[in-house]
């Protein structure tokens, strides 16, 4: 990790005071002053005052621009390289892949096994990008996926363990969607629900319901990743959520709050990881059904909790649904904006039709694969995706 010290001054006379302006608007600081073409001064509730140099050529820039950085790290909790990396990659989250071994405690890796962590990953985020595009239909599924993933930067390693640490961009790539974060946003958070749903469950049980975010190719994405000495192998994911503009509040500076999420796991994840993949191959011998019924359940409550980090509702559904001249139950989970309108759905009584894959192999059946969701009245609602 980058300290105050290792900063070079030509890293910071690079860096333009425009990025600098760019990066202190996306986190919530406003101007609050100017003096001519020299400085500028910016304000953030409860934070202070900070000063942007504004000529790059004059001998105090690289002095001032540090301190800058210096305090943004301190009053946001971010290192320096991060501030860096923010100011040179803006709108984005900061998703870290952490590897321990023998070898990483010094800082290094084997070659093979970067290029496999490295393939590994860029494979997840574009196969993740890829299903939640389609589920949110978007006209050009690939070309969604693949302005995703390429606008992902890879940044530098740390002492200690050998982290890929990865810029992820947070727009909705010029298509939003009503209640939904932007588009890239939500693929971030698919990955590590991914790999949180891997680390905490039994994926070898038919009545575990698989998360909306997971998908066959992101499965075996996973698998590739596999480390040459499992016994000696320990990992972690973790992101850095940056603040967004608020689409809820009224006000027009107000942003959502930072988060942070972290996810530590063996290398047996990686073993989930294959039986899952086999699990979706053998699905495919499922059936497509459609058909039609009301939503019975919400499950509104928390579920019970194994682990500090399973924190937010599961947003599973359980629907009644009239197969033949019987009715069965079909659960489901779904993505938060997803969820909220099927509660409304169930709360009005609205009656719905589920275009979906069903795993029928237990008695109450769930949705491998959803295509669709919506009330059976067009004029009800709009489609759920």
């Amino acid at each position: 990790m980058m300290s105050r010290l290792d900063i070079p001054d030509n890293l910071l006379k690079a860096t333009d005071p425009s990025a600098v302006r760019t990066f202190l608007l996306n986190s919530g600081f406003e101007l609050s002053g100017i003096n001519n073409d020299v400085a500028e001064a910016y304000s953030i509730k409860d934070g202070g005052i900070v000063i942007l140099p504004l000529k790059k050529e004059t001998h105090e820039y690289t002095k001032l621009l540090l301190s800058l950085v210096e305090y943004i790290g301190h009053i946001m909790k971010l290192s320096f390289d991060d501030v860096l990396g923010l100011i040179a990659s803006p709108n984005s989250d900061i998703m870290r892949y952490k590897i321990h071994t023998e070898d990483s405690k010094l800082g290094h890796l084997r070659a093979d096994e970067i290029r496999s962590a490295t393939s590994g990953i860029y494979n997840i985020l574009i196969n993740s990008a890829k299903k939640i595009a389609n589920i949110r239909k978007r006209p050009n599924i690939r070309e969604s996926a693949h302005n995703y993933a390429d606008g992902c930067k890879f940044g530098q390693t740390e002492y200690g363990s050998f982290v890929l640490k990865v810029f992820c961009p947070t727009s909705d790539l010029g298509l939003k969607t009503e209640y939904a974060e932007p588009y890239c946003r939500e693929v971030t958070r698919g990955v590590v629900e991914n790999f949180r749903f891997l680390a905490y469950n039994d994926v070898s049980d038919p009545e575990v319901i698989l998360p909306p975010t997971m998908s066959k190719d992101v499965a075996r994405s996973i698998t590739e990743m596999l480390p040459l000495n499992p016994l000696m192998f320990s990992a972690g994911i973790a992101v850095r959520y940056s603040p967004l503009k608020d689409p809820t509040s009224t006000l027009a500076n107000q942003f959502t709050k930072t988060e942070d999420e972290s996810i530590d796991f063996k290398s047996n994840l990686f073993e989930k990881a294959e039986i899952l993949f086999q699990r979706y191959r053998k699905a495919e011998e499922f059936e497509r059904e459609t058909l039609i019924g009301f939503i019975t359940d919400l499950h509104k409550d928390p579920p019970v909790k194994k682990d500090p980090l399973e924190k937010e509702i599961s947003h599973r559904i359980t629907m009644e649904l009239k197969f033949g001249t019987t009715h069965r139950k079909v659960t489901t989970i779904l993505m938060a904006p997803d969820y909220r309108s099927a509660i409304k759905w169930h709360d009005e009584g609205i009656e719905i039709i589920l275009d979906a894959i069903i795993d029928k192999r237990t008695k109450k059946w769930g949705v491998h694969e959803m295509f669709d969701l919506r009330p059976r009245d067009p004029q009800s609602e709009n489609k759920l995706f």
